[in-house]
């Protein structure tokens, strides 16, 4: 036989999409669909809320617990790490416990550990609690998109998967409006702050235990009969739940089949390193995982009330002002869940990709205008202020270098009267004109150790804005490309250790932003998380193909070489003319 001519993109493409769509029509579909999705969707929500909160929280700890940088930065990320742990874990119990039994155990776990936060007597018992939510927190990342794609019918699970990510980034909202809200109680607001979370965890858990477990995971152990009774729950068309439990049925049996096969390999990981298409689609979803953080949007979330007090808003505002870009995050996440199907995943996550270079350079330049035309302080009264000291520590300049230094702090009247001052660890001047010693009426000055008064400080609230607004409406559709792009037998394998990547990105690029801000300035760390954002948005337009529309068992074809694609096409035709052949007359 002649071999089979090369298949033309346009063909190729042809013969993968789908050459029908009767689908039910979502009004169709029973309650128990959407409230099960409803009620797992929850949880991420609070996996939004734990991240974020620590934004308005650092404000307060900081003064509380006189945390210093590298604690700032382990706090920050303790919650990231606990997530990155409980996937090395999660793996076994989800298989041998089932799906719900894990989301209600990370459930516990999310409130124990906001509720050791939020008691904490130390920061060291703060981290604790972080990491141990953390843990609940990566639990529920890996199980529920698992729960609501096993449970949701094939025309709305894009649509129900993709609600996930609108409650996670609402979860960030909820965060800024309950530290703005707890931020002007006293010392004691963090407290609040991270005991908040544990009413949600309550009322989920209750509601929880009325829901069925996933059907895929009652076949894959061999009950057929619950299988049956949740597809009826969760399905109308008999003829519909028929099918469904026969391809479950071949599914279950092709996984038994793939796990004793010593031909590749005994382990998931070793066949995925010997398959090639499927070895690229990891390679490229672990680096679609890591460009989602790499950008730095951890450090915009984590550290937003941080960076707009930088900017020059006072404690209070600024913790309030964090909720302007999360809000806008939200609605954007929410807007491409309609667009993810009409636009693409690729031209969502580069159009992301593009917004966010624009974003960062604008973040970058606010913060160089603002170090480039800090307020300078006046010679004959610093002159006067470094006599009155045995060894002048705070002879600086400007304002930007004075509050570079932990141990000074700038005083002023009006900026064109400015001093320079030695400051206790506690943040009060310890001489000069804001000085409750002074000869000068002290609540008369201002005294900052933070931010430098400024008329660009506008300039963050705008960049953050932007930047969380392309990040919500592009950046999210990773979770439904990291669950697209893997065949059955390898999908739990794969999709943890890209989702892993996901969360040891994000600790790198959170544990590390003070102290590259501290290195290369602010404005020089944005800029260098501009730079990967063109070379992200590059990697994408290259490499990362389009799966809207391609049937989910034929996604990894688009991972194939031009040569595979030949050959898995002349063995479908050699598999079809068995099939049609005339059997053997037996003797």
């Amino acid at each position: 036989m002649d071999s089979a001519p090369p298949i033309t993109v346009q063909q190729d493409r042809e013969r993968i999409m789908p050459k029908d769509s009767r689908l039910t029509p979502p009004d169709s579909h029973p309650w128990m669909v959407y409230i099960s999705t409803l009620f797992a969707s929850i949880l991420a929500m609070l996996i939004g809320y734990n991240q974020a909160i620590i934004s308005g929280a650092m404000l307060l700890l900081v003064d509380k617990f006189q945390v210093d940088t590298l604690w700032q930065q382990l706090i920050a990320t303790s919650n990231t790490a606990g997530c990155a742990f409980a996937l090395l874990l999660a793996g076994y119990p989800v298989q041998r416990f089932g799906r719900k039994k894990m989301i209600l155990a990370s459930n516990m776990l999310a409130c124990i550990g906001a509720i050791i936060s939020a008691a904490a007597p130390t920061k060291e018992v703060v981290l604790v609690g972080r990491f141990v939510s953390g843990i609940g927190g990566g639990g529920i990342s890996l199980v529920v998109p698992m729960y609501i794609s096993e449970c949701a019918p094939a025309d709305i699970r894009g649509r129900l998967g993709s609600f996930t990510q609108c409650l996670l980034t609402v979860g960030i909202v909820l965060s800024s409006i309950i530290a703005g809200a707890f931020s002007g109680i006293g010392e004691s607001g963090w407290r609040w702050m991270f005991a908040c979370p544990c009413v949600i965890d309550v009322v989920h858990f209750v509601g929880f235990l009325f829901l069925p477990e996933s059907p895929r995971w009652y076949m894959d152990r061999g009950r057929e009969k619950e299988t049956e009774d949740v597809l009826k729950q969760l399905r109308n068309n008999p003829d519909e739940i028929a099918k469904e439990l026969e391809d479950m049925k071949r599914t279950v049996a092709e996984g038994r089949r793939l796990k004793f096969d010593k031909g590749q390999g005994s382990s998931v990981i070793a066949r995925v390193i010997k398959t090639p298409p499927v070895r690229r689609a990891l390679i490229l979803a672990m680096a679609l995982a890591s460009i989602t953080q790499i950008t730095g949007v951890s450090p915009i979330i984590f550290y937003s009330g941080t960076i707009l007090k930088r900017a020059g808003f006072s404690d209070e505002l600024a913790i309030w002002m964090t909720s302007i870009p999360s809000a806008i995050m939200a609605a954007s996440a929410f807007t491409a869940t309609v667009l993810v199907e009409r636009l693409g995943r690729k031209h969502l996550f580069l159009g992301a990709q593009i917004g966010q270079l624009i974003a960062l350079i604008v973040l970058g330049l606010g913060f160089f205008l603002s170090a480039s035309h800090s307020p300078v302080v006046s010679d004959d009264i610093q002159r006067t202020i470094n006599n009155a000291t045995t060894t002048p520590i705070c002879d600086f300049r400007t304002c930007d270098q004075c509050i570079e230094s932990s141990q000074c702090g700038f005083c002023y009247d009006v900026l064109s009267r400015a001093s320079c001052v030695p400051v206790s660890v506690n943040g009060s001047a310890t001489t000069g004109r804001c000085s409750s010693a002074s000869s000068f009426n002290s609540s008369d000055f201002t005294l900052v150790t933070q931010a430098c008064p400024s008329d660009y400080k506008w300039f963050p609230v705008i960049g953050s804005s932007l930047y969380l607004a392309v990040f919500g409406g592009g950046c999210g559709v990773i979770f439904v490309v990291i669950a697209e792009v893997f065949p059955l037998w390898a999908r739990g394998t794969c999709s943890s250790i890209a989702t892993s990547t996901l969360w040891t990105s994000q600790i790198v690029v959170s544990v590390t932003f003070l102290s590259l801000a501290e290195a290369i300035t602010a404005y020089g760390a944005f800029w260098l998380y501009a730079g990967v954002a063109l070379l992200s948005a590059i990697y994408i337009f290259i490499f990362m193909p389009e799966t809207r529309g391609v049937r989910l068992e034929d996604v990894d074809q688009l991972f194939m070489t031009h040569d595979e694609k030949n050959v898995l096409r002349k063995t479908e035709e050699d598999t079809e003319l068995n099939k049609n052949a005339p059997a053997d007359t037996m003797p």
